[in-house]
């Protein structure tokens, strides 16, 4: 773990954010095609094309929440792992900011004002205009990591699994 040379393990609290993985991975996707604008739209490549963008080395990687976890918890251990989904920052931004500032043990600081927290998402990826195919194929490559983060953190942290299981 590259962290591990920067961050005391006996000291660190890391916070971990996770998200549907094939909105993640369509999210990626997109951002990968603007910074190559001479490609085609996603909407308009072809299906091979488009699982081998989903397959960037880089993409996998930050969207294999479970080799990530185990890499982390090998060195700073399960208590000093804060997960969070992605979703609840959305949701109720002024409760996961309190409950992060008390994992933190900032609890009583001025620097988490929850009144001041915008309501609305800021980072939203269209996941309807993710072409069926490659859908198709992001839900059977990451359903089995999905099943194992649903078995380890529950269901209700991973409020979107049961969708993915079901077109699984």
């Amino acid at each position: 773990v590259a962290l591990s040379g920067y961050l005391p393990a006996d000291s660190t609290r890391l916070v971990f954010i996770i998200r549907d993985p094939v909105a993640r991975t369509f999210s990626a996707m997109k951002m990968y095609s603007r910074k190559r604008d001479h490609d085609l739209p996603l909407h308009d490549q072809r299906l091979f094309t488009l699982i081998r963008s989903a397959e960037r080395p880089d993409c996998v990687a930050r969207t294999d929440y479970t080799r990530i976890l185990a890499n982390w918890e090998s060195v700073y251990g399960k208590r000093n792992i804060k997960i969070l989904e992605f979703g609840e920052l959305t949701r109720e931004p002024a409760r996961v900011l309190r409950d992060l500032a008390a994992y933190l043990g900032a609890a009583d600081s001025e620097w988490f004002d929850c009144k001041s927290i915008p309501g609305a998402k800021v980072h939203a990826s269209d996941v309807s205009a993710l072409p069926p195919g490659l859908r198709r194929y992001l839900v059977w490559r990451w359903c089995p990591m999905v099943e194992t983060l649903q078995k380890r953190l529950g269901s209700t942290a991973v409020p979107w699994g049961a969708s993915i299981r079901e077109e699984y």
